[in-house]
């Protein structure tokens, strides 16, 4: 459902390859999610009711309300990339769209009438009483040392998030491909009998003056400039394109993309001659500029979406302000750890995936990851917190309302987010090296989230602000 939306999409927009990327990895990860949700409250309600009309129908009522309410949080975090200019980004942005409403469609409208179905042999085995097993045992254990276990757990994140202060940035160049395909070989061909680097040229255009004659003095002036710049390994000849309008082509000494070449991109811009600078360099520029320029809204929109949805769902300001807080360092510790892991070569790691790609992050498979992360954390956390604030407004003192929340929703986000990753890393065997960086990036971030994240950051700090937890301004608690 989700191709064929964005096939219709794709006639009337420009849509990025990265969208069909994102639509596999969030609607697999959503899929699992929705469907492990229902089936487990449904062998719950079964437990009490007996497997039938009642148990679906009260299954539906309360997970089923969650996975209507997660497909809203994702679609309205993913529409943040809507507001970046560049049909890569916002292509993903699209799909993120898409996809949730289908998935909590596909699980609203096929599995509540296959429990209704099937009867007892969906319900199978009784599930284990409550507070009798070892995620109960395991969150007391952590809301008992609360302190520690907050402490130690934000210096793990923070430290691997601080990795990510040293990001290189990259575009997609001839790296891209196995140097055993043919244009590959080609590339590598020119860079070794010709002039390194001749593929990727910087494309400097020059306007000249009103009134100047047929070869103005700006055009020589110009080419001399550029001649004597000192990262500029070759100077094509002057071309006229146009009446007035002259294009320079230069080889940089360094390779493209690198600070060097990006350097010299902004020197010959900041020329005092009226000229447009262009090529796969200068769009790197432009793009990282651009990324920058509209991060801030992105963030915003993720921000909000997320508040909002938990504020209605939780009846709490505090758990939605702290989730967009996990989230935000969770996110900046997976970036790190690509860092550590595809740009420093940190435990042999990059050896052990086969990784040939250069030492830095492509700068388009990390904003896919980082969507991707951002997305799955999100509905990871209303899973959890919407059966915490259940489990509260059903009249749990506050340390029995997060064992038992995480009691029922540990086992379904563990056995998902293990389920996603072991997919997302058969992928790893790729000889790309950007789908290796968004698998193993993507994984990453589901494992990081699913363990360090939900089991021991939320209940701790859930310990550590007690009542505080549920506090919401009256008009917030009218508009919940």
């Amino acid at each position: 459902a989700t191709f064929a939306g964005l096939r219709l999409l794709a006639q009337v927009l420009d849509m990025s390859v990265f969208a069909l990327n994102l639509a596999v990895f969030l609607g697999l990860g959503l899929a699992v999610d929705y469907g492990l949700l229902l089936v487990s409250r449904y062998r719950e309600e079964a437990a009490v009711r007996g497997p039938g009309p009642d148990a679906v129908s009260a299954t539906t009522a309360s997970a089923g309300r969650t996975v209507a309410f997660s497909a809203v949080a994702v679609s309205g975090a993913s529409a943040a990339l809507l507001v970046f200019p560049q049909s890569f980004i916002s292509s993903m942005g699209i799909a993120g769209v898409l996809v949730p409403p289908l998935c909590a469609l596909a699980a609203l409208g096929i599995v509540p009438p296959l429990l209704r179905r099937t009867g007892p042999r969906s319900a199978g085995a009784a599930p284990t009483s409550a507070g009798a097993t070892r995620w109960y045992r395991w969150a007391h254990w952590v809301m008992r040392h609360h302190l520690a276990v907050a402490q130690v757990s934000i210096a793990l994140v923070l430290a691997a998030a601080a990795q990510a202060l040293d990001l290189r940035p990259t575009f997609a160049d001839k790296n891209a491909v196995p140097t055993s395909l043919e244009s590959r070989r080609v590339d590598d061909a020119i860079d070794r009998e010709f002039v390194p680097h001749l593929n990727y040229p910087i494309n400097v255009v020059l306007h000249s003056r009103p009134g100047q004659g047929p070869l103005p003095t700006d055009a020589f002036q110009l080419r001399r400039t550029l001649l004597a710049a000192p990262g500029v390994a070759r100077v094509g000849p002057l071309e006229g394109v146009a009446r007035g309008t002259f294009l320079v082509q230069l080889v940089p000494r360094a390779p493209p993309f690198s600070e060097a070449t990006q350097t010299l991109v902004r020197e010959v811009r900041a020329l005092p001659l009226d000229v447009e600078v262009g090529g796969t360099t200068p769009e790197f520029v432009d793009l990282k500029r651009s990324v920058a320029d509209h991060a801030w809204l992105a963030v915003a929109i993720a921000a909000l979406a997320t508040l909002l949805v938990l504020l209605v769902l939780t009846r709490s300001l505090v758990l939605p302000l702290k989730t967009i807080v996990f989230n935000g360092i969770s996110l900046a510790a997976v970036v790190g750890l690509m860092v550590l892991v595809f740009q420093d070569g940190a435990l042999g790691i990059r050896d052990l995936l086969g990784y040939d790609g250069p030492s830095a992050l492509d700068l388009s498979s990390t904003v896919v990851v980082v969507a991707i992360a951002l997305g799955l954390a999100t509905d990871y956390s209303i899973l959890l917190l919407s059966r915490i604030a259940e489990e509260h407004r059903a009249g749990r003192p506050d340390e029995d309302a997060v064992a038992l929340g995480m009691e029922r929703t540990g086992p379904v986000i563990t056995r998902a987010a293990l389920l996603l990753a072991v997919a997302l890393l058969a992928l790893v065997t790729s000889g790309i090296f950007l789908v290796k960086q968004l698998v193993f990036g993507v994984a990453l971030g589901v494992v990081l989230d699913a363990t360090l994240v939900r089991m021991l950051l939320v209940p701790s700090f859930m310990r550590l602000l007690g009542r505080a937890n549920w506090w919401a301004p009256r008009v917030g608690r009218r508009g919940a």
